[in-house]
Protein backbone atom coordinates (compact mmCIF):
# COMPACT_ATOMS: atom_id res chain seq x y z
CA UNK A 1 0.00 0.00 0.00
CA UNK A 2 1.20 3.17 -0.72
CA UNK A 3 1.51 6.45 1.41
CA UNK A 4 -1.50 7.97 -0.96
CA UNK A 5 -3.32 4.74 -0.89
CA UNK A 6 -2.76 5.10 3.22
CA UNK A 7 -3.90 8.82 3.22
CA UNK A 8 -6.99 7.89 1.17
CA UNK A 9 -8.09 5.28 3.65
CA UNK A 10 -7.57 8.36 6.63
CA UNK A 11 -4.89 5.86 8.13
CA UNK A 12 -2.49 8.83 8.24
CA UNK A 13 -4.78 11.63 8.76
CA UNK A 14 -6.89 10.18 11.94
CA UNK A 15 -4.11 10.97 14.28
CA UNK A 16 -3.57 14.07 13.18
CA UNK A 17 -6.99 14.85 12.97
CA UNK A 18 -7.01 13.53 16.95
CA UNK A 19 -4.39 15.82 17.91
CA UNK A 20 -6.00 18.76 16.41
CA UNK A 21 -9.50 17.89 18.00
CA UNK A 22 -7.38 17.57 21.46
CA UNK A 23 -5.78 20.90 20.51
CA UNK A 24 -9.30 22.63 19.69
CA UNK A 25 -10.94 21.49 22.86
CA UNK A 26 -7.93 22.68 25.05
CA UNK A 27 -8.66 25.91 23.10
CA UNK A 28 -12.11 26.20 23.75
CA UNK A 29 -11.92 25.68 27.57
CA UNK A 30 -9.48 28.34 27.48
CA UNK A 31 -12.10 30.47 26.01
CA UNK A 32 -10.16 30.65 22.31
CA UNK A 33 -13.20 29.88 20.72
CA UNK A 34 -12.58 31.54 17.60
CA UNK A 35 -9.04 29.79 17.57
CA UNK A 36 -10.76 26.40 18.37
CA UNK A 37 -13.13 27.00 15.72
CA UNK A 38 -10.16 27.08 13.06
CA UNK A 39 -8.59 24.51 14.36
CA UNK A 40 -11.49 22.33 14.49
CA UNK A 41 -11.36 22.71 10.96
CA UNK A 42 -8.54 21.69 10.02
CA UNK A 43 -9.75 18.68 11.75
CA UNK A 44 -11.97 18.05 10.02
CA UNK A 45 -10.58 18.51 6.35
CA UNK A 46 -8.31 15.71 7.03
CA UNK A 47 -10.68 13.24 8.82
CA UNK A 48 -14.72 14.24 9.25
CA UNK A 49 -15.63 12.28 11.68
CA UNK A 50 -18.22 12.72 14.02
CA UNK A 51 -17.02 13.97 17.20
CA UNK A 52 -15.22 16.76 15.55
CA UNK A 53 -18.03 17.73 13.51
CA UNK A 54 -20.17 18.11 16.47
CA UNK A 55 -17.88 20.36 18.86
CA UNK A 56 -17.41 22.86 15.59
CA UNK A 57 -21.20 22.89 15.32
CA UNK A 58 -20.97 23.58 19.44
CA UNK A 59 -18.39 26.55 18.65
CA UNK A 60 -20.30 27.88 15.98
CA UNK A 61 -23.14 28.25 18.31
CA UNK A 62 -20.57 29.24 21.22
CA UNK A 63 -19.57 32.03 18.75
CA UNK A 64 -23.27 33.32 17.82
CA UNK A 65 -23.28 31.97 14.69
CA UNK A 66 -25.98 29.34 14.35
CA UNK A 67 -26.39 29.21 10.60
CA UNK A 68 -22.91 27.92 10.35
CA UNK A 69 -23.43 25.07 13.03
CA UNK A 70 -26.06 23.22 10.88
CA UNK A 71 -23.97 21.84 8.60
CA UNK A 72 -21.30 20.38 10.55
CA UNK A 73 -24.08 19.07 13.51
CA UNK A 74 -26.57 17.60 10.43
CA UNK A 75 -23.14 15.63 8.78
CA UNK A 76 -22.39 13.92 12.62
CA UNK A 77 -25.93 13.31 13.02
CA UNK A 78 -25.64 10.88 9.86
CA UNK A 79 -22.57 9.67 10.47
CA UNK A 80 -23.27 8.64 13.95
CA UNK A 81 -26.43 7.57 14.80
CA UNK A 82 -25.10 6.65 18.44
CA UNK A 83 -23.88 10.49 18.89
CA UNK A 84 -25.42 12.89 20.80
CA UNK A 85 -25.07 15.89 17.68
CA UNK A 86 -28.98 15.31 16.84
CA UNK A 87 -30.11 17.24 19.94
CA UNK A 88 -27.61 20.30 19.53
CA UNK A 89 -28.89 20.47 15.78
CA UNK A 90 -32.19 20.49 17.10
CA UNK A 91 -31.38 23.56 19.53
CA UNK A 92 -29.86 25.12 16.70
CA UNK A 93 -32.98 25.03 14.85
CA UNK A 94 -35.31 25.97 17.49
CA UNK A 95 -32.64 28.85 18.27
CA UNK A 96 -33.22 29.68 14.30
CA UNK A 97 -37.01 29.31 14.64
CA UNK A 98 -37.44 26.57 12.51
CA UNK A 99 -39.80 24.79 14.36
CA UNK A 100 -40.50 21.94 12.36
CA UNK A 101 -36.69 21.10 11.66
CA UNK A 102 -36.11 21.55 15.66
CA UNK A 103 -39.21 19.10 16.18
CA UNK A 104 -38.30 16.45 14.07
CA UNK A 105 -34.67 16.32 15.01
CA UNK A 106 -35.11 16.60 18.29
CA UNK A 107 -37.55 13.67 17.95
CA UNK A 108 -35.19 11.87 15.89
CA UNK A 109 -32.26 12.25 19.29
CA UNK A 110 -35.24 10.86 21.32
CA UNK A 111 -35.48 8.09 19.28
CA UNK A 112 -31.32 7.18 19.27
CA UNK A 113 -31.38 8.66 23.17
CA UNK A 114 -34.51 8.56 25.44
CA UNK A 115 -34.77 10.97 28.22
CA UNK A 116 -32.11 13.18 26.51
CA UNK A 117 -33.19 16.22 28.57
CA UNK A 118 -31.76 18.90 25.44
CA UNK A 119 -34.20 17.05 23.70
CA UNK A 120 -36.72 17.29 25.34
CA UNK A 121 -36.64 20.69 26.34
CA UNK A 122 -36.59 21.16 22.42
CA UNK A 123 -39.48 19.13 21.80
CA UNK A 124 -41.38 20.61 24.88
CA UNK A 125 -41.05 24.10 23.20
CA UNK A 126 -42.08 22.99 19.45
CA UNK A 127 -45.20 21.16 20.76
CA UNK A 128 -48.78 22.36 18.63
CA UNK A 129 -50.83 23.10 21.52
CA UNK A 130 -53.73 22.33 19.29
Amino acid sequence: MTEEDLFQTNELSRPASSRLVHKAHQQAEKGEVAAAVKTLQRAVDLDPHPAALELLGSLWMRLNQPERAIIPLAAAVTLDPKGAAAAVLASVFLRLRREREAHAMAALALERHPGDRQALEVLEATRDDD
